[in-house]
């Protein structure tokens, strides 16, 4: 995929790195910013038995993250869990106090009202599991909860506004 000219200058604009809480409750596509993402799909990251393992879980979430920044990808695509989410805060927390980076953290969802007008079976059981989901990251409030319609298109100027907007708040 070929940038032009306006692309580049505002990836220029974007935090430094841009920690994005996956979830199944949220569809959003990723495609017009694919090649500034890393995803973290380690199965490790996602196994409970591996979180308590407290000599080595960091270090890799560390080890993965460092790799993502040097191969310049700013968007962090990682999947929720109560782990990660303490190893981005301590991450978070360790950027703001020894430096003036910029770092966004993030999870996208969709509407109640919007969701519960699907015609699908199970439609309570998804909005009781995105209740869930959202009571848990309350635990983790610099997670940014944003709501964005079915089918999202997440770009380079969305991430760009979103971010101005957040690191305002």
């Amino acid at each position: 995929m070929q940038l032009d000219e306006s692309q580049e200058a505002e990836i220029e604009l974007l935090p430094e790195v841009i920690f994005i809480f996956q979830h199944r409750l949220a569809s959003v596509s990723y495609h017009s910013v694919q090649r500034y993402i890393s995803r973290f799909t380690d199965d490790k990251f996602y196994d409970i038995r591996e979180w308590f393992k407290k000599e080595s879980y960091p270090d890799m979430f560390y080890d993965t993250l460092q790799r993502a920044i040097r191969a310049k990808r700013r968007i962090i695509l990682l999947g929720y869990n109560p782990a990660l989410a303490f190893c981005v805060k301590d991450f978070v927390d360790a950027v703001r106090e020894k430096s003036h980076d910029r770092v966004v953290c993030l999870s996208f969802f969709h509407d109640d009202e919007e969701t519960s007008k699907l015609h699908i079976q199970g439609i309570e059981d998804i909005l009781d599991a995105r209740l869930k989901l959202m009571v848990n990251m309350l635990n983790y409030p610099f997670i940014k909860k944003v709501t964005v319609p079915f089918n999202h298109q997440v770009t380079v100027r969305y991430l760009v506004d979103l971010s101005r907007e957040l690191l305002a708040e």
